[in-house]
Parts: structure tokens; sequence; C-alpha cells
């Protein structure tokens, strides 16, 4: 009886055993996608640590660490890429690997081209593989047996995409790599001019080290995989993957990728492929239709960015101006005009400018105010419609009138209609010509400054003529100017006041009166002291003279602040005080030769 007793409990012992150990058949054979022995994972987490306290004794200990755990890595690469904790730490080792290893793990990853492709967590890795190997082919330090290897993996990872290209361009993960070939196939970098929304947080920290290019080589490397490129370029734009680049957040990269990198590469394909994709566009729902849509109208705006200046002409004029209006009020329309605006012609942006300047109001109200950007920005580069577009603003904040006119930029800055900052009722008693009387008897401080605002003032001040937008911003109070100068937004219009090469010497005497009594608290500000060092970098001695006197008489205050501390230092207010003469001097030979540098480049830019 005690026998079979202890046979029994050695038998459910058994069992526990067998379960612990994860032997049955229908649950435990098969481990976890991306399951690393406690041994292994203690392994790389010790090469992590390494890595982030970077302790070597010297450079070449680095390198020999780096090769050991490499030399770890061989024939293992899949399945220690698939781990989410280890395939970082391989990303970091691959950034400082040498140029061998980096074409053996390659190497390594085309056993099994699928997975590495379509992996969740591995596709990463591969994709940083192929971005550090482009940069080694382009190098001139690289052995050219060592070239031809990766060489011939970046063909057959082409091959491998290709062989399914319209299934991997819909894939969450091979998406990646098949843009990612695009670029390494021409060596034209497009992936910033993407969307930020296309791509995922580890995409946007993923940084690769840029080696020193050989023209030479490049050329080369050009033409050996242009073949493979142009296969791309044939089954890329086909119906079905127009389809899905319209209606997925997916496939729409590829295709943007496409364009941008033909683009620079081979422009009259391009246009090719602009046509193609107009006529799908108009044989289903219509460019206008898909401008309204979150998805395609991505699309929508990179053939605009990429398109001919015919090509952009005639999409303007057969389906872009019958509804122009409508799509610069549509929550996502609005951003393809925004892209039609900036790749405009100068006569087809004066048609564009008459029909949205009447409506200037209605697309403030609408908080679309990238439009509004987008059309100063193109009066800037076309250097036309300035006036007009002036005066459209002063319209649409109820400021037209030449008595309110001065208060334009307080207006535009809080993006507040002249009405509401001066709290008066629209349509009322008070919003007649006896409005003069009660802006002079009302106090009305500068609050609530927008970056919308910020950016638009900046904007108009690299205007040809700016002469009602300095007019107003000097006829703001002292404590305004000041509260502008420390604020995050308003700070960067002081700078474009100071910078800019439309504003003359006397306006900015007048900025510098004007702010007479505030610089000692504007310097003790974080925004305050940088807008104090642009005022200063474009003052005369003059001007200067005039800061560092008020400056000088709180030296010691200034010194015992953290902000204020920088500009006893850089006005150099304590020679100032005990050395006038040598401070004229250095001010004198400084001023001269920024000037000159100025002149030399041609300096006409604005705010920081």
């Amino acid at each position: 009886m005690a026998a079979h007793t202890q046979s029994r409990k050695s038998a459910q012992r058994s069992k526990a055993h067998t379960f612990i150990k994860g032997s049955e058949p229908q649950h435990y054979d098969t481990p976890k996608l991306g399951y690393l022995d406690e041994s292994t994972m203690g392994y790389y987490k010790r090469v992590q640590q390494q890595l982030a306290e970077d302790e070597f004794p010297s450079e070449d200990e680095k390198v020999i660490f780096v090769r050991n755990v490499m030399n770890e890595t061989a024939g293992e690469e899949i399945k220690l890429g698939q781990n989410q904790t280890v395939s970082r730490i391989l990303e970091q080792l691959l950034g400082i690997a040498s140029p061998e290893q980096i074409s053996r793990f390659l190497d390594g990853l085309l056993t099994d081209s699928t997975t590495a492709c379509t992996d969740r967590i591995l596709s990463h890795v591969t994709q940083t593989v192929l971005i550090l190997s482009a940069n080694l082919l382009r190098s001139a330090a690289v052995e050219i047996h060592i070239k031809e290897a990766i060489s011939k993996n970046i063909g057959k990872l082409s091959e491998a995409m290709l062989v399914d290209i319209v299934g991997n361009t819909g894939h969450s993960y091979a998406t990646h790599i098949v843009r990612t070939l695009l670029e390494v196939l021409t060596g034209v970098k497009v992936s910033h001019k993407l969307s930020s929304r296309s791509r995922s947080k580890r995409q946007e920290e993923k940084a690769s080290h840029v080696p020193e290019t050989n023209e030479k080589a490049e050329e080369e490397i050009t033409s050996n995989f242009k073949g493979l490129f142009q296969q791309f370029c044939t089954q890329l734009p086909c119906k079905e993957v127009f389809e899905n680049s319209l209606t997925s957040e997916i496939t729409s990269p590829v295709l943007q990728t496409l364009l941008f990198v033909l683009h620079e590469y081979e422009n009259a394909q391009c246009q090719d492929v602009c046509k193609k994709l107009l006529k799908h566009m108009k044989r289903c729902n219509g460019l206008p239709e898909y401008s309204c849509d979150r998805l395609a109208s991505r699309v929508v705006e990179c053939l605009l960015s990429v398109a001919s200046e015919k090509q952009i002409v005639r999409i303007y004029d057969k389906h872009l101006e019958p509804r122009l209006v409508e799509l610069a009020l549509h929550p996502v329309g609005n951003f393809v005009i925004q892209s039609l605006i900036q790749h405009s012609s100068q006569e087809q942006f004066k048609s564009i400018f008459e029909v949205l300047a009447e409506r200037l109001e209605d697309i403030f109200a609408a908080n679309h105010v990238g439009i509004v950007t987008s059309l100063a920005t193109a009066c800037i580069r076309l250097k036309t419609k300035q006036k007009k577009y002036i005066e459209a603003v002063m319209k649409a904040f109820h400021c037209y009138e030449p008595e309110r006119r001065v208060h334009v930029a307080p207006l535009i800055l809080t993006m507040s209609t002249y009405e509401t900052y001066f709290k008066l009722e629209e349509g009322g008693e008070n919003n007649t010509t006896e409005n003069k009387k009660v802006d002079e008897s009302t106090d009305v401080a500068l609050e609530r400054q927008t970056l919308h605002g910020s950016v638009l003032l900046q904007h108009l001040l690299s205007f040809e003529n700016t002469a009602s937008i300095v007019a107003s911003l000097l006829n703001l109070k002292p404590r305004d100017l000041a509260a502008m100068a420390c604020d995050q937004s308003g700070s960067h219009v002081i700078d474009a006041l100071a910078r800019s090469a439309a504003v003359g010497e006397k306006s900015r005497d007048g900025l510098i009166t004007q702010m007479k009594g505030q610089f000692v608290h504007v310097t003790m500000d974080k925004y305050g002291s940088r807008t104090l060092e642009s005022i200063w970098s474009t003052a005369t001695l003059k001007q200067k003279t005039s800061i560092a006197a008020e400056l000088s008489a709180r030296v010691d205050q200034l010194s015992s602040d953290r902000f204020g501390r920088y500009a006893v230092r850089n006005c150099a207010l304590q020679h100032f005080k005990q050395r006038r003469k040598d401070w004229d001097e250095v001010q004198t030979r400084t001023s001269k030769k920024r000037k000159m540098f100025n002149d030399i480049i041609g300096v006409t830019g604005h705010g920081r």
C-alpha cells in the first residue's frame, strides 16, 4: 500500500514537472515568437549596459567588444531580431559595427527575407541594416569586395519584394522596407518629406551615420541599381496600388515616396506617373473629392508638389478652381489648397489670390491660418500682391479704416477682430467713427499672444513695404512691447522687426526708444534675454549705448539673475562702466565686421 502511494506521488510530481517544462504538445511545444532564454537575454542586457556606460579602456577595446558580440549573432539574426529588447540593442550595435559585420548581418537576414521584412519587430532591424548598407556603398573607405556583397544582397531583397509588390506595399511592416529600398536604389532621401503620421515613433527616431561619399562610386551604384528601380517604377503605378494608396494609410506613403524619389531622380518619368494618377482619380471619385479625404488628400498634396507647372495649371483650371473656396474652408481640403498656393506660378497665384482674399475673414473664422500663411509666403516668393494682401488682412480683422489701421499688429498677434480686442459690441452703436475716441480712452493690455499670429506678423515684416506693420508695432505701449519680448511666440516678432532688411534704422531707433525703461525686466526673462540678443546683434553703436546705459545701472541685479548674467557678458556691461572708450572701439569693430559679413552672404532673414 505504501509503495502504491509512493508511486502515485511520483507520478503526480512527474506530471507537474512536465507541465512546468512545457512539454505538452498541444500548448507548449512551440516557443513564443521572439522568445529568448534567460541566459541569452542576460547576455544582451549586459551588452546594452556596457554600451550605455561606454567606459572602454581604449577605442581598440571597443572594436574588439563589438566584434565579439557581432560574432555571437552569426546565424541567429532572424531569431534575435524578433525579440523587442534585443532588436534595439542590435540596431545600436550595427550603428558602430564594421562594414564587414554589417554585410554579414544583412546576409544572415536574407536566409528568411519574408520574415525579415514582415515581422513586427525584425522589420525595423532590416530597415536599419539597409540604410547603413546604402551608406557603406557610397563611402570611399569601404573595400570593393564588401560593396559587391552588399549590392548583391540588396538586389536579392529587392527582387523578393517585387515578387508580390501589391501585397508588400499593403503590409504594415513590409511597406517600410519597400520605401527604404526606393531610397537606397536611387540614393535619394525623401522620408523627411512624408507626413509624420505615416511613420512610427521608432521610424522617426531612427538615425544613421553618413560617411564621406565618393561621386564616382555614387554614379556606379546608381547605374547598377537602375534596372531594379525601373522594375519598381513599372509595377508600382498600377490600378491596384493606386486604389490602395488613396484609401490606405499603409500604402499611401509608398506612392508618395515613389513620386518624391522620381521627382529628383528621373523627373520626366515622375510626370508620367502623375498623369496616370490623375487619370485614375478622374475615372473614380474625382480630384476634388479625394482632396477632402483624410488619406487621399496626402497623395494630392504630394502630386501638387512634384507635378510640372503645366500639370498644376491643368489641375487648377479643371478640378480645383470651381471649388476653391469650398476646399479652403474644408477641414481637410484646406491642406491641398495650401500645397497648391505653395507651388503655383505667378499668374496662377494672382487668380487664386483674388478669390481667397475676398473670403479671408471666413478662412480665419474656420481657423485655417495655414491658408493665410501660405498666401503670405507666396506674396514674398513671387513678389506680388503684397499691398493687396495687407489690405485684405486689415479687412478681415475689421481695422481697414484709416483710424483703426494703427492697431493691426496687436489684432493679428492675438488673432482678434477689432471689436473683440477692444470689447465693443459688433454692429452696435460703438461701431462707428466714434471708436477713435473709445481707443484713446481705453487701456487694453496685450494678452493671449498666439503662435499663428506671430508667424503671420513675421511674414508681413518680410514684405517689401512694412510701414503699416512697423507703425502699428511702434504704437504699442512700452509694457506691451516688453510683454511681446518676453512671450514665447511674440518674441519672434521683435526679432523679425530687429532683423528684417525692409525695416530701416529709424524704425529700429523707434523700437529701442519705445522700450526704454523695460530692458532690465526683459533681460531677466527666458525669452526676453534672447530677444535682447537679437536687438543687440543688429543695433548701431548709438543704439547699443542707449541699451547699455540702462542695463549698467542695474548690473549687480543682472549678474545675480540666471538670464540677466548673459546680458552682462554679451553686452560687456562692466567694460561699459569702467572702460568706456575701449568698449566703444570694440563695439564699433564688431558692428563693421557683422555688416561686412551680412553684405557678403546677403542676410535678409528674420527671427530665430
